[in-house]
């Protein structure tokens, strides 16, 4: 019986101390909050993606909440911003993680997962930079990029909540080109060649 308090105990200040740390948060460019960004058209989108507010561990699994695991879908207006590619952080390296994936399931949607069997985070910082994503800006127009649904686990697979943001992309028609001064010089001795010989000939 004392046997069953004590494990009983034990889990009472597991549940305690994970519940006593602030809510982890997903967010472009570690801005921990919404984040708005202006292209022109042609341009190459590029968007860091963070998770912060993480606590680490000792590796007993009650020093803190680490990191451990992923399964996001992300949605965006492919017409304004074309998906190319992820690139993964290295800090999601192969000696953590593995099957580190990203793959469209639409125009407008992206699935990025990846996975943990290491169990001493330890050393784990308290902000990771997750991936990288790259968009084409096709057209004007704006596209919000953000998290529909997510999954996330720490590194004994047990899950956790976070918060997420959104990135608000505005593509712009490209500027129409203003000749340069040399250009405008030749414009003008070009008329005024022309004038001369006009003159000449009446």
């Amino acid at each position: 019986m004392n046997m069953f308090k004590k494990i009983l105990a034990v889990s009472a200040f597991g549940l305690a101390a994970s519940s006593a740390y602030a809510t982890p948060v997903l967010s472009f460019g570690n801005s921990g909050g919404d984040v708005a960004h202006s292209y022109n058209v042609g341009d190459t989108v590029s968007l860091d993606f963070w998770i912060s507010g993480l606590d680490g561990t000792d590796g007993d699994g009650f020093g803190g909440l680490d990191f451990g695991g992923f399964d996001m879908n992300l949605s965006f207006n492919g017409a304004v911003t074309g998906y190319q590619n992820t690139a993964f952080s290295s800090d999601l390296d192969d000696s953590l993680f593995y099957g580190l994936d990203a793959h469209t399931t639409s125009s407008n949607s992206l699935n990025l997962s990846g996975v943990s069997l290491a169990w001493d985070f330890s050393g784990q910082a308290s902000a990771l930079k997750l991936f990288t994503l790259a968009f084409t800006a096709g057209q004007a127009g704006t596209s919000t990029i953000k998290l529909d649904d997510f999954i996330l686990s720490d590194s004994w697979g047990a899950e956790f909540a976070s918060n997420s943001y959104l990135a608000e992309i505005t593509v712009n028609d490209k500027p129409a080109s203003v000749p340069e001064p040399s250009s405008l010089g030749l414009l003008a001795g070009a008329l005024a060649l022309l004038l001369v010989r006009r003159r000449k000939a009446a």
